[in-house]
């Protein structure tokens, strides 16, 4: 463990709940590790998987840059050798320690995590044999009934005119940006009203993939880490790691509490994602079906005989081609991009680009990968 991350959702001095260090909050302070050698015990790759936003430098920063996944990848790639991996968790309400800082603050956050990555990986005892299996499951999250007509007429009218008074003042460029998405979330949303096309719920896909012990759950969205506590608490496996922003990114996923507080990631971003507010029920619907599948993947590793081979070769290569690729596409002295999730295509990789996730890139894991495991 190690705890270079913070509860973000702090309170003011009114008891509003906004974007603030919570030295109080809860937090996932764990640090996930799974090791990939060659027979000889050579080091191939290093997967990573922490929750925590990539942010140290914080919203105004500029440049183009994988934060400190990127100074943990290089750390361990210099002091370990092989290809190192990073996978963000489930980090909706976390924010690193340091915000708003600078390159320096990017190395020195990076290499902390780097050294207990180091610490982890070396009690780490492979194995040649291990058995894989995998998932997919879509479900719907409810989503939140919309306002009447008229109270949505007159939220437009309340957001045009506040556009319209920074547009004769000075402003800044993100003022300006808000004020504009916040009218049209207005506008888009009295449009669904008026076409009576106001969505009841979302679909989303949870994966889940399992090797001995250990299981890999994919969820979309920025999930909050209280969330991913109790899944991992309640799986039936010895290891879980949770990844966040795969397989689409539909905003926060906060809890039930988190929804009775308020709050940007409860009352703004949504905005910013489409016209439509999850309910306060998505915590107990997606826990609940995530473990249901956990369980599901659990017991027909117990019941069956699934494949059983020298797999992990097969998969090291097929890692280090796409992170090269992704290397070759994106390496600038910034550092490269972190990997938050495995791609199914080894021909093309295609990119999703998360800027709002710490410029991450979400990929997809699903059981074509199966043609890359030599099984015997």
């Amino acid at each position: 463990k190690i705890k270079i991350n913070v509860n973000r959702r702090g309170r003011t001095p009114e008891r509003e709940i906004r974007l603030l260090p919570n030295p109080e909050g809860i937090v996932d302070d764990e640090v996930d590790v799974i090791v990939i050698n060659d027979q000889e015990n050579n080091p191939i790759a290093t997967l990573v998987n922490y929750a925590c936003h990539a942010v140290v430098l914080g919203p105004e920063n500029l440049l183009i840059s994988a934060d400190y996944p990127g100074a943990t990848q290089r750390f361990i790639e210099k002091k370990k050798g092989g290809i190192a991996l990073f996978t963000n968790g489930c980090c909706g309400d976390l924010n690193p320690i340091i915000h708003s800082g600078n390159l320096q603050d990017v190395e020195k956050l990076g290499v902390l995590l780097g050294k207990e990555v180091l610490k982890v990986s070396e009690a780490i005892s492979t194995s040649s044999e291990v058995k894989f299996k995998m998932l997919s499951e879509k479900i719907l999250l409810p989503l939140q009934g919309f306002p009447s007509l008229e109270k949505m007429e007159g939220i437009l009218k309340e957001k045009n005119k506040e556009l319209e008074k920074i547009k004769r003042r000075k402003h800044t460029f993100s003022e300006f940006n808000v004020a504009k998405a916040m009218f049209e979330w207005a506008r888009d949303s009295l449009k669904a009203i008026k076409e009576k096309k106001t969505p009841r719920n979302i679909e989303i896909e949870i994966q889940v993939f399992a090797f001995d012990r250990g299981i890999l759950i994919g969820l979309p969205g920025e999930v909050f880490c209280e969330i991913g506590l109790k899944i991992k608490e309640k799986s039936p496996f010895n290891y879980t790691f949770i990844f966040g922003y795969t397989n689409g990114e539909i905003g926060y996923i906060p809890t039930k509490e988190a929804f009775s507080q308020g709050g940007y990631e409860v009352n703004g971003a949504p905005k910013w994602y489409g016209i439509s507010f999850l309910s306060p029920k998505v915590e107990e619907i997606l826990i609940e079906e995530v473990l249901k599948l956990t369980k599901k993947l659990s017991n027909i590793l117990a019941s069956k005989s699934p494949k059983i081979g020298r797999a992990l070769p097969g998969l090291s290569r097929y890692l280090i081609r796409g992170h090269q690729r992704l290397r070759n596409f994106c390496h600038r002295p910034g550092g490269h991009i972190p990997i938050t999730f495995l791609t199914s295509d080894a021909q093309g990789l295609p990119i999703n680009p998360d800027y709002d996730a710490g410029n991450c890139f979400a990929f997809r894991l699903e059981t074509d990968l199966l043609p890359y495991l030599k099984f015997t």
